[in-house]
């Protein structure tokens, strides 16, 4: 579980960690829901009648982060590609049975 609850916490903020910002804003609301979700489980096991409520604000504070490193990462993700000068570029592969299909590559300097 612990695993589970740290991934979530870090992985909507994989595109910006790649692009080598290693803290985002999304994952204070996301640490501040994992702080409320330790505590709803406490209220919870201790008997309280408003545990649920925890939780929600947990859920919402967890969708938040998640929807702001989601909409923050392309930018990030291309000002960093053109920075490093790294371009997706749009390959024909040969047919295959199925049909044509295309795929990505990518190029840069070493």
């Amino acid at each position: 579980m612990i695993g589970s609850v740290l991934g979530g916490v870090v992985l909507p903020s994989a595109g910006l960690i790649y692009a080598q910002r290693r803290k985002s804003i999304g994952m204070i609301p996301r640490g501040a829901a994992v702080v409320v979700l330790v505590f709803g489980a406490l209220v919870d096991g201790l008997g309280g009648d408003d545990a649920d409520r925890y939780y929600t604000t947990s859920a919402v504070l967890y969708g938040l982060g998640s929807a702001i490193d989601i909409v923050m990462t392309p930018s990030a993700v291309r000002a960093y590609n053109r920075g490093e000068d790294i371009a997706p570029i749009k390959v024909r592969i040969g047919a295959a049975r199925i049909g044509r299909g295309t795929g990505l590559a990518l190029g840069g300097t070493f």
